[in-house]
């Protein structure tokens, strides 16, 4: 048990002010972080739903996010630079550790914005 499933309920967060992370505290620096989500989702949550957008110069910026503790790239959400100087926008759901902490991963590279907000959780 303790896997997304029958029975599971996703609780929608309703209508956040401001994101919830920014490049200010996402690291784009080629190496794996983690990503507290603990004061936005209660104890008991399985999965997120998030909301992220990139925009970079270059294309080809890649931001991924994951299950704290997966170590390979497949069971992923991605977002990556297609056009550069745009907006990318992307939803995505990943599995929280029991924590309430994600991982993600973001090429080296000084990007021009990134925002990151938790639309709701499976509990």
């Amino acid at each position: 048990m303790g896997e997304i499933g029958q029975g599971m309920k996703f609780v929608d967060r309703g209508d956040p002010s401001s994101a919830d992370f920014t490049q200010a505290t996402i690291y784009m620096d080629g190496a794996a972080h983690d990503l507290n989500l603990s004061n936005i989702i209660p104890l008991g949550a399985k999965a997120v739903l998030f909301r992220v957008s990139l925009n970079d110069d270059e294309t080809g910026t890649l931001l991924y996010f994951y299950k704290k503790g997966n170590t390979n790239s497949f069971n992923i959400s991605v977002i990556r630079t297609i056009v550069a100087g745009l907006w990318h926008d992307r939803d995505g759901i990943v599995a929280v550790s029991s924590d309430r902490k994600i991982s993600y991963y973001g090429s080296n590279r000084v990007v021009d914005g990134i925002t990151f907000v938790v639309k709701g959780w499976w509990i």
